[in-house]
Formats: structure tokens, C-alpha cells, sequence
């Protein structure tokens, strides 16, 4: 809030700044007035309050650009205790996954990108990328099982997995009408683009 670290666009920034301790209802009804949902072909990245709603963006957006030489992965084992459960995916070489737990290759929360896909039941090659989408480190490989696991998709995300991230290109704020969300979702959703003409406000 006190200094502009994400991007170019100054206004952006200060309209963020100008909505802490706004009622969510006036500030809900501003951002949606500076940054209007564009229909329903939307491509970027959607934010949601919960994982039930996560699930059913991914799958959509996930379907939808699904290269045809995609391979279909089921759901993989879910973690004990965690919300974030695993899906089925469609998976092609480029397309960005996030991670969930720790265990080495992988770091919990961070992005990879699928370089290669060798055959489905060898290995998946990997690479770390960061927010601008550009390569961090070395090439891995893991196994189907490990993937559908511990890789999510990430066309969709919680707000409160996205508070450390910087989002480039498209960005939708959804479920702004949750009755769990409030305006520390509103701001954080907005604080994570750096460019105002990118974000999408439901």
C-alpha cells in the first residue's frame, strides 16, 4: 500500500490504497465500476473463495484449452486433511500446474511448467517457473501418480493462496458475492496484478 513494487500503472496502485477501511459494499461496487467482468471467455487466472468453486473453474477452463494431443490424468491420491484435493486433468506439454507439499522436487506453492511428456507412464519432464512465467532451475522428471498428486491445475485459485504471488495478464475476482468475502479478499485479489486494464472484478 505505501509503495508501488508490482507494475506501471500508478492509478491502479492508488486505487487500491484508496479502499482499505472502505465498507466492502462501496468498495465492491467501485472496483466493479473501474474493472467490469467481460463475459464468459475469460482466459487468465480466476481467484475464488472456495475450493468447490475452484474445482469447477479449472475443469472448465482446463477443458476448454486443451490442446488436441492432450493426455487425461485421474485424480491423484489426496493429501490427509487438505482442501485442496486433486482433480482430473488434461496435461500438455506448456501448460503451468501448481504445486501443493513439499517433497522434494517440488516446493509447496510454487509453479511448474510440463516440458515434455515422455509417455504417460515414464515421466513427466518439469521445469520451476516464476511469476512472469520465465524458467528457475533445472529440468525434473515425475511419475503420473506423483503429478496428479501433488500438481494442481491453476487456472483457478483461492484468494488466500495467492497472497505472496504476482498475477500478469488476465485476472478475475470472483464469488465477490460469498458470504464469506470481505474486503482483505478485495484487496488482496486486486494487489495481485500489476496492471489495472488486465483485472476482471464479478
Amino acid at each position: 500500500v505505501k509503495k508501488y513494487r508490482r507494475g506501471t500503472d500508478q492509478a491502479h496502485f492508488d486505487f487500491v490504497g484508496s479502499i482499505y477501511g472502505t465498507p466492502l459494499e462501496l468498495a465492491l461496487a467501485r472496483a466493479k465500476e473501474a474493472y467490469p467482468a467481460r463475459g464468459e471467455g475469460f482466459e487468465g487466472v480466476t481467484l475464488v473463495v472456495d475450493h468447490r468453486c475452484r474445482v469447477v473453474v479449472n475443469e472448465r477452463a482446463n477443458r476448454r484449452n486443451a490442446p488436441a494431443d492432450h493426455i487425461v490424468l485421474k485424480a491423484g491420491v489426496a493429501t490427509k486433511g487438505c482442501a485442496n484435493l486433486p482433480q482430473d486433468m488434461r496435461v500438455w506439454s506448456g501448460i503451468i500446474l501448481t504445486a501443493l507439499g513439499s517433497e522434494k522436487p517440488l516446493k509447496n506453492g510454487l509453479r511448474y511448467r510440463v516440458v515434455t511428456i515422455q509417455r504417460a507412464e515414464e515421466g513427466f519432464s518439469l521445469q520451476q517457473v516464476n511469476d512472469r512465467d520465465e524458467t528457475v532451475g533445472e529440468t525434473f522428471t515425475l511419475d503420473a501418480a506423483r503429478l496428479a498428486s501433488s500438481l494442481r491445475l491453476s487456472h483457478a485459485i483461492c484468494y488466500f493462496s495467492c497472497q505472496a504471488r504476482t498475477i500478469s495478464g488476465g485476472l478475475r475476482l470472483s464469488q465477490t458475492n460469498h458470504k464469506y468475502f470481505t474486503i482483505r479478499h478485495l484487496v488482496v485479489g486486486l494487489g495481485r496484478g500489476p496492471e489495472g486494464h488486465c483485472i476482471e472484478v464479478e
